[in-house]
């Protein structure tokens, strides 16, 4: 199973950004407990204050992660990745990154399954489990009151209304991940994890220029085609196009 954790961060420049030269994403985010990940999501590149600029200036930026997690997910044998990464210019000074961080290998750890053919409904579960507990205590009491001759009395079982079984069923089934809004700290609730090795990854965001062809890209950051094709569209390269190239840069863009 994947899990997908979306980031969206503002970055605050000194200067003004005309225009957006080249671009890159890198991350050190490790499994650092078994309910916790933690890194940096590192974006860097240049850029020119006016469009006009002959000027280029060096820019990076570290965005802290601190990702807590829950008890009934296995992630021994997930990985970290980047899955996607896009960015915007607002108000002539902020640069607005968007970063989805991708687990993959993450498996849901479960109590009971059911039989394949066997149809129930979330709901259906939980009465079924109330039910089957009530079935218990009644057993329970009828065989002591053989035992002993005397009736004993019980606590009535509580009663299940729909409110208890949709809130019990969202306890146990819903998984929300949500950023923290604090601009120091990027944060998302998730579940269970345990402690595997620490990847780190580049991604670069190349425009395509006039003349440029697919080889000669590929060549640039070697990389295969079909490495690239796993996250851009390569059937129409049109002058402006912007691709994602899962590698780090080894010459000027």
């Amino acid at each position: 199973m994947k899990q997908v954790i979306p980031f969206h961060k503002e970055i605050v420049f000194r200067t003004m950004i005309g225009e957006i030269t080249s671009i890159s994403l890198e991350h050190t985010l490790k499994f650092e407990t078994e309910s916790t990940i933690r890194g940096d999501l590192i974006v860097s590149g240049t850029y020119k204050m006016t469009e006009a600029s002959q000027i280029e200036e060096d820019f990076e930026y570290r965005l802290p992660v601190d990702i807590e997690v829950a008890d009934h997910y296995d992630v021994k044998n997930s990985k970290i990745e980047i899955d996607d990464f896009y960015y915007e210019i607002i108000n002539d000074d902020v640069l607005k990154v968007n970063i989805d961080v991708l687990l993959d290998g993450v498996e849901e750890e479960r109590k009971e399954i059911l039989p394949a053919k066997e149809e129930i409904s979330l709901e259906e579960e939980v009465i079924k489990s109330h039910l089957e507990k009530e079935d218990l205590r009644e057993e329970v009491k009828e065989q002591e009151m053989l035992d002993n001759e005397v009736p004993i009395l019980q606590d009535e079982a509580p009663t299940v209304t729909v409110d208890d079984i949709k809130n019990e069923s969202k306890q146990e089934k819903v998984v929300e991940v949500t950023p923290k809004k604090d601009s120091s700290d990027i944060n998302s609730i998730f579940s269970a994890f345990k402690d595997t090795d620490e990847t780190f990854a580049t991604y670069s965001v190349y425009i395509v220029r006039e003349n440029d062809t697919l080889d000669q890209i590929l060549d640039r950051y070697h990389c295969s085609k079909e490495q690239l094709a796993k996250y851009n569209n390569l059937d129409d390269l049109a002058l402006g196009t912007k691709l994602i190239v899962p590698s780090t840069m080894s010459s000027d863009a």
